[in-house]
């Protein structure tokens, strides 16, 4: 009887002084990625109003994180038609240049129908973000992006 005491107060000491395994926190340009500051360093005139905002999901256990974005702007075409591509293209450099100004390394660019898909590696992490922009109706443009970070093996 005795024996067996001993051995649960040495399993339940031991448990109690284990260190519970903690999750790597996300990256500085996970934390600080913004979509609507990239949006705005664009410049484009022709976007206001802007509405949205957004989400953020994490999984510390799996050492996993996403935040998704969501932002409607008003377009304002007086003479000449926005132009979709080039807002898309400029976006996608200044996404590229915030991932480079974090120190993180661009894996692999992908160009879609209407945005990009860039993956990137920071320190043991790995991330991507997708981002496209979306015209709805004639005076409405969406832009939307998804950046999401797991600890690589």
């Amino acid at each position: 009887m005795l024996k067996i005491g001993i051995a649960c107060i040495v399993v339940i000491v031991t448990l109690a002084c284990q260190q519970p395994r903690q999750p790597v926190s996300e990256s500085s340009l996970f934390r600080d990625f913004n979509l609507a500051t990239l949006v705005e360093q664009v410049g484009e005139s022709q976007l206001s109003g802007r509405t949205g905002g957004n989400s953020y999901e994490s999984q510390p256990s799996l050492s996993k994180a996403r935040r998704t974005y969501v932002l409607e702007y008003q377009l304002k075409e007086s003479g000449s038609r926005f132009d979709e591509a080039v807002f898309v293209n400029r976006l996608a450099a200044k996404v590229s240049q915030e991932v480079r100004n974090a120190g993180a390394q661009i894996a692999t660019v992908r160009r879609h129908d209407d945005g990009y898909a860039l993956n990137y590696v920071a320190g043991v992490r790995k991330g991507a973000i997708e981002f496209k922009g979306v015209r709805f109706g004639r005076d409405t443009y969406k832009v939307s992006a998804e950046i999401r970070e797991e600890v690589s093996n």
